[in-house]
């Protein structure tokens, strides 16, 4: 069994479980200012240079798009000890866990050494009752709950006295450990899937670059490659926009393509459809956007109507498809016009495409690639899973419904 499908079985991922109506067996009912110190920050003045770039971390919104779920020792930004003495910032202990409260409301991390943070952060320095990890996990799974609390609010924000008066379910000390090791496990998994990935798409990267400019040769070649034009080695069908009567979202006709909007993941998505077939592409084109931006290319995963922001490059030769993708940013030196960057029928077919003579070498690395792209794809499914695992555990976990002891 794969680690995703261990952790799911594990904690009976996919039950169904009753809320409970009561308290579980052991929790209490806690006002969490009782039983963690609660703390805001402040910004020190910016009329002042020697306030800032001091030694001592300062946890701001500049990091709400990196802290989450992390243990925090670095910061965009620093303070000096003259900075923090001279404004209502405060040094906060190693331990604390912060929540953003303004803005970018929910990020939470765990300060990982002694910082200061700005007022955009609640922040609660555990007392001996409650585990900063269990309380990090517990926010992380209350975004519906900070939604709740920020509504009425004029300014994204949830304002200090509600996290004064806030209440949390407080399992026994053993419990708080093992749900929180629990968790913490997933996150575990789940960071290693996406790092893993990461690594995968930059060794997909330098392949394509290699490969498809025959700056590598695969063994057992040798023969000429050239530059060859799109229209010399594949159909370019470039799409018309249907009159937008046509237009349905009840699946009338075919699903209408008409740039990236319709594009996910290299995929085109059914998001409108149109009664009107102007231009045909067919499951299996290449689509290639030919307005802002111009470039972009994925596959036709069905039947559509090309709409005048793409066009279809028909070809029976996967080599195609890779050589335009690591070809895409090549597109912006040809794209023009004062409303839109665009492309016309004549710029596209004369797009020029290093290309190998020997079939057999452009299927060969073809295969290479396209083996690449579905190892990527099966692990974009597993960190899928490992995310749908680790919200399902949070959800059964941090309401008691399913007991880790």
């Amino acid at each position: 069994m794969s680690e995703v499908g261990d952790l799911a079985s594990r904690w009976h991922v996919g039950r169904v479980h009753p809320t409970p109506d009561v308290e579980p067996d052991g929790w209490t009912l806690e006002k969490l200012c009782d039983i963690a110190r609660l703390e805001s920050g402040h910004t020190p003045s910016r009329n002042r240079p020697d306030y800032w770039d001091g030694d001592i971390p300062w946890l701001s919104l500049h990091d709400s798009k990196t802290i989450e779920g992390k243990t925090l020792h670095k910061t965009k930004m620093t303070v000096s000890a003259l900075g923090i003495a001279n404004s209502s910032a405060r040094l906060l202990p190693k331990g604390t866990v912060a929540l953003s409260r303004t803005a970018t409301i929910g990020k939470v991390a765990i300060l990982g050494r002694e910082m200061a943070t700005s007022q955009d952060f609640a922040c609660y320095i555990c007392g001996p009752r409650l585990l900063n990890s269990y309380l990090a996990h517990l926010f992380r799974g209350m975004g519906g709950e900070w939604e709740r609390l920020m509504a009425g609010s004029t300014h994204n924000t949830i304002y200090m006295p509600t996290f004064q008066n806030l209440q949390i379910l407080v399992p026994s000390m053993p419990e708080q450990e093992a749900i929180a090791e629990a968790l913490s496990n997933a996150d575990g998994l789940i960071e290693g899937l996406e790092r893993l990935i990461a690594k995968k798409r930059l060794i997909k990267r330098g392949a394509m670059q290699d490969l498809l400019t025959a700056k590598r040769r695969l063994p057992g070649f040798s023969g000429e490659w050239k530059e060859k034009h799109l229209g010399e080695i594949a159909a370019v069908i470039m799409g018309q926009s249907p009159r937008s009567a046509a237009y349905n979202s009840e699946a009338r006709g075919l699903p209408l393509i008409q740039g990236a909007a319709d594009i996910r993941a290299r995929k085109t998505i059914r998001r409108i459809f149109t009664s009107e077939i102007t231009k045909l592409g067919k499951r299996g084109d290449i689509i290639l956007t030919v307005r802002a931006p111009v470039g972009e290319v994925s596959r036709a995963e069905f039947d559509l109507c090309l709409g005048r922001g793409v066009c279809a490059v028909r070809t029976g030769q996967e080599f195609v498809y890779h050589a335009l993708i690591n070809a895409e940013s090549a597109w912006s030196s040809l794209s023009k016009g004062s409303t839109f960057d665009s492309v016309n029928a004549d710029e596209v077919r004369a797009f020029e495409v290093m290309y190998p003579l020997d079939s057999e070498e452009r299927v060969s690395i073809a295969n290479v690639l396209t083996d690449m792209d579905a190892e990527i794809l099966a692990l974009e499914a597993r960190l899928e899973k490992a995310r749908q695992v680790k919200e399902s555990m949070m959800q059964n976990l941090l309401t008691g419904r399913i007991r880790p002891i």
